[in-house]
């Protein structure tokens, strides 16, 4: 076996780890140098673009350079998919969609190939998720992926998946709409399986009930997880009952839609989180407007880096009231939200302005 055979191998057998990582990066600079200008200050784009996406991945918010991070990481990942494509990966079933990337819910991630989608859907469940059992065992050969995206899956599929072995692999699931049955029986047979034990990301871009939102509040099985998105309007009920879980507050980033003042509520009210680093909400403006001033009084999120707003029609009394906010912020996103000069003149000499 080749020294770089080796060193993939340790990186595929090792998908947790940076450390494989970072010494391919090394390798590829003193072995294989661009022959053309790059964005990277080496002689690698490629080990410079794993390098930058280890430290993005680890939660590097509070990095002096997080701006230029992020930049650097767009222009390697622009340059090196017009300048050094990576070699299309035969994975069976699963689909690998664009190259290099940027988003933590990406194809790459950390350098590597790391999301993968399954679109061929036999007619038969039980079919289905034998073939997406064995594109993920071909799949974990090849590439570090463990993270699966389904759209438009049924419940059943869902179901399948979750009680088969090949689901203690996953680190990150992406349900994108259900085609068929009742969402949050799928949530139920996520959250009580005990081979979501692995699972570090999830994601549900489909109505999350009640009864789901019980579910992953009492599954034991979920104590890893640290980035949990759910892109679509949740009800203060069911993300009340979802704020018991322990693991809940033990988050690392979350994401979460909210229209009403009652769910703002639960998001302020609820105990300290210690490593939430990153929090997304989307929501209406009239229900944050009411909520804005006690979010901004809670003492919950002490090592809060990552705000975003962007979307949710804000007018400039909320952006007043944010600018009070004393998180240790470095990154603020407003897009599509009225904040017009004066709410700027007020961001700049925000508590948390200077960073």
């Amino acid at each position: 076996m080749s020294e770089e055979a080796a060193l993939l191998a340790a990186i595929y057998s090792n998908p947790e780890e940076d450390t494989p990582r970072l010494a391919f990066a090394d390798w590829l600079d003193e072995h294989q140098p661009d022959k053309l200008l790059s964005p990277a200050a080496g002689p690698s784009a490629r080990a410079a673009y794993i390098r930058i996406q280890c430290r993005l991945a680890a939660g590097a918010f509070d990095d002096p350079d997080y701006p230029e991070l992020l930049e650097r990481e767009q222009d390697l990942a622009a340059w090196l998919n017009n300048h050094s494509p990576a070699t299309e990966l035969d994975l069976g079933q699963l689909d690998t969609g664009d190259l290099y990337s940027t988003g933590d819910w990406d194809t790459y991630r950390r350098g590597f190939l790391e999301l993968v989608d399954f679109d061929t859907y036999e007619d038969e469940a039980a079919e289905t998720v034998e073939k997406i059992a064995a594109a993920l065992r071909l799949a974990q050969k090849r590439a570090p992926a463990r993270t699966l995206r389904l759209e438009d899956a049924t419940v059943e599929e869902v179901a399948g998946l979750a009680a088969h072995p090949i689901f203690r692999q996953l680190h990150g699931l992406y349900l994108d709409y259900l085609s068929d049955g009742d969402e949050d029986l799928a949530v139920a047979a996520v959250a009580n399986s005990p081979r979501a034990v692995g699972l570090r990301r999830l994601y549900f871009d489909f109505p999350l009930g009640t009864p789901g939102c019980e579910s992953l509040a009492r599954s034991t099985y979920l104590r890893r997880l640290e980035t949990l998105v759910v892109d679509y309007p949740i009800a203060a009920r069911a993300l009340r009952i979802l704020s018991r879980a322990a693991w809940f507050h033990e988050l690392h980033r979350l994401h979460v839609w909210i229209e009403t003042v009652e769910g703002m509520r639960v998001i302020t009210e609820s105990p300290r989180w210690p490593h939430l680093i990153s929090l997304t909400i989307r929501g209406t403006g009239a229900a944050l407007l009411q909520s804005m001033n006690r979010f901004v009084k809670a003492a919950t999120f002490p090592r809060l880096a990552h705000l975003d707003f962007s979307g949710n029609h804000l007018q400039t009394e909320q952006i007043a009231l944010l600018a009070r906010g004393r998180w240790p912020l470095r990154h603020l996103a407003l897009a599509r939200n009225s904040v017009r000069r004066s709410g700027l003149e007020l961001l700049v000499t925000a508590p948390f302005a200077a960073g």
